[in-house]
């Protein structure tokens, strides 16, 4: 008996431990088979921690094994071609997928309770998201006059607001997901620009640990944080990073000494290169009186264009650093973007920063640039 009972326990520890390793949470594994398909290569797309992953994953006899290095909920893609996907929520553990190679889209996925809730939610609002696929497409059309297409806008943009006016009260009701914390991303890059006391209460509503772990509201805090910052009245974000001559510079750096026009441009922005000439007329009038001039151009990518435009429009006086953007692949991590530390969204936007190095200007997509001229002509007197 005592055997007997020996036994029976090591088994039920055997059996613990099986149940442990069926349970891991700190990754997604997804046992798929694919109907109509012996042997193939599937894309692979899914939000990381970092930023926007893409992988391929095999089939053999029908079937594959996907496993995703993330411990949180995230919306996956699987597809063929741009027409032939499936679009997916996994979690983590093992779950259970059936696809058919004709249309990926009607999948089947089995062990994923926020799939569950995001088809819940894609039921309310299939009608109006068709509606807006449409109009997109439309406005997409080559062939369209600019006046059809400006008509299209006037439907798209309301109907837009509607889905994610809709959106926020799911957000609402339902604050303990994942999914949750994507509808509350995409309000606040919808076409109307959300408050910012309004995305902190809806920030407010989700658990510590979501908070912590989905990419989307980790970049939401940031960006809130960088439009808090970013205005008139505030401390100017610091930051460090290396100038175009290759050496260590920070922004603080000239606090205390120098006023400072800051200005985030780029090679390819043409409204940004017609600001050039004035921006070397304001600091030739008030260099000498403590003016220096800091260009943060959105050109990670093409750093050579960068140099040239530089060179060809006569700024090598300016100090010019990257803004530090790492592309989709890191697109939630913002540590090194500068744009974002300021809230900047679009090009040309330049900030007055005093002595003591506070904001006290914000112009282009604030103030007018011709207020800036005011502005320096009160501080300096002429």
């Amino acid at each position: 008996m005592r055997f007997k009972s020996m036994l029976m326990t090591l088994c039920a520890g055997c059996f613990l431990a099986a149940c442990a390793q069926a349970t891991d949470l700190s990754k997604t594994v997804i046992n798929g088979k694919v109907k109509g398909m012996d042997n193939g290569i599937l894309n692979v797309s899914y939000v990381d921690a970092n930023g926007y992953a893409e992988d391929t994953v095999g089939v053999h006899d029908g079937k594959f094994v996907l496993t995703l290095p993330v411990d949180f909920p995230t919306e996956l893609t699987l597809s063929l071609s741009r027409q032939n996907y499936a679009r997916m929520w996994a979690e983590p553990g093992v779950l259970h997928l059936m696809l058919n190679v004709d249309d990926l889209s009607n999948y089947a996925l089995q062990g994923s309770k926020t799939d569950e809730l995001a088809k819940e939610y894609g039921q309310q609002v299939a009608a109006e998201l068709k509606q807006i696929e449409n109009m997109a497409a439309q406005m997409q059309n080559r062939e369209i006059t600019n006046e059809e297409r400006q008509l299209l806008l006037t439907q798209y943009v309301p109907l837009n607001d509607t889905v994610s006016a809709r959106g926020l009260r799911f957000v609402e009701s339902h604050p303990d997901s994942y999914f949750s914390a994507s509808l509350l991303w995409k309000a606040w890059w919808s076409t109307e620009p959300m408050p910012v006391s309004e995305a902190q209460y809806y920030l407010n509503l989700f658990s510590t640990e979501i908070s912590t772990k989905s990419p989307y509201l980790r970049r939401m805090c940031a960006d809130v944080e960088g439009e808090i910052h970013g205005k008139p009245g505030q401390k100017a974000p610091d930051f460090s990073t290396t100038d175009i001559h290759g050496n260590p510079f920070q922004l603080s750096s000239l606090f205390g000494e120098q006023y400072v026009i800051l200005d985030f441009w780029a090679s390819w922005c043409v409204p940004c290169r017609a600001l050039s000439p004035h921006l070397k007329e304001l600091y030739e009038k008030y260099h000498d009186k403590g003016l220096a001039v800091v260009c943060v151009a959105d050109n990670d990518s093409m750093k050579d264009k960068w140099k040239k435009a530089i060179a060809d429009d006569g700024l090598e006086e300016f100090i010019h650093v990257l803004r530090g953007h790492k592309g989709m692949r890191y697109f939630f991590n913002v540590e090194t973007d500068i744009s974002n530390k300021y809230g900047v969204h679009s090009i040309p936007t330049t900030f007055l920063i005093d002595k003591e190095g506070m904001v006290i200007g914000r112009y282009g997509d604030g103030e007018s640039h011709e207020a800036m001229d005011a502005k320096l002509k009160e501080v300096f007197g002429f």
